[in-house]
């Protein structure tokens, strides 16, 4: 079933422009869950493809720095701050980078003591561990990078449902297209084992290296020094790789 899936997602993405067609799934023995998997994917397909959009944007437009950040902005306004927190690139002040991204599982309770960024997007920049996954960017020389969550709903420290990672792995794939990174790298093993490999992973557009590190927020498991240099070793063959 999977490498008919696989097909047929294939040769819906060589349809030409402008062509009408109807997608039907006529399968007694196949599962609803798994025939509104298929379903989903061919829709992301269209959407994904400018072929089939009303205005289609031009691919070498898509591809500039400028385009990717309003297409990111418009994106991450359909979130509700600060119940809803989307991905930022950080440290603030630098450059943005589009070559890796840094995905971790879903934003904390943490708020900034300003109320006045109460309601803005603070994601990854309130506490002194979120200080120290800037400190190790800047180190490994990634500094300006993509760092967004699976889930962007906030909660306490928690491993997500499947059901969440479900509903918001879309917003996820959106943020991918439009930055087309050549490398992601998860934000702490158990996110990668428990969450991204087994529901995000076999969406993600062949070719882009996955890779994770320990968890910065690491409390007692592992020493800052651990930390530090797991994440200096994936980031500098990370490099080595897309050199």
């Amino acid at each position: 079933m999977v490498k008919k899936k696989y097909n047929f997602t294939k040769n819906l993405r060589k349809r030409k422009p402008r062509e009408k067609f109807k997608i039907t799934i006529k399968s007694s023995s196949l599962p609803e869950e798994e025939k509104r998997k298929i379903l989903f994917e061919c829709y992301d397909i269209l959407l994904s493809n400018s072929n089939f959009s009303k205005h289609p944007v031009p691919k070498e437009k898509n591809n500039r720095p400028e385009e990717k950040l309003r297409r990111l902005k418009e994106l991450n306004e359909q979130l509700n701050p600060p119940e809803e927190l989307g991905g930022v690139f950080l440290p603030m002040g630098i450059k943005e980078r589009f070559d890796i991204i840094f995905v971790a599982e879903m934003p904390s309770r943490n708020e900034p003591e300003d109320k006045l960024l109460a309601n803005k997007n603070f994601n990854f920049n309130v506490t002194g561990r979120d200080k120290f996954l800037q400190d190790m960017m800047i180190k490994s020389g990634v500094a300006g990078s993509y760092i967004t969550d699976i889930v962007k709903r906030r909660d306490v420290p928690r491993k997500p449902t499947k059901e969440e990672i479900e509903k918001w792995a879309p917003f996820l794939l959106k943020e991918i297209e439009i930055i087309r990174p050549r490398a992601i790298v998860v934000l702490g093993k158990r996110t990668y084992e428990g969450s991204f490999k087994p529901f995000i992973e076999n969406l993600i557009p062949e070719g882009i290296i996955i890779k994770w590190v320990y968890h910065y927020s690491q409390q007692g498991s592992k020493t800052n020094e651990e930390v530090e240099a797991k994440f200096a070793e994936v980031v500098s063959k990370i490099k080595e790789s897309l050199s």
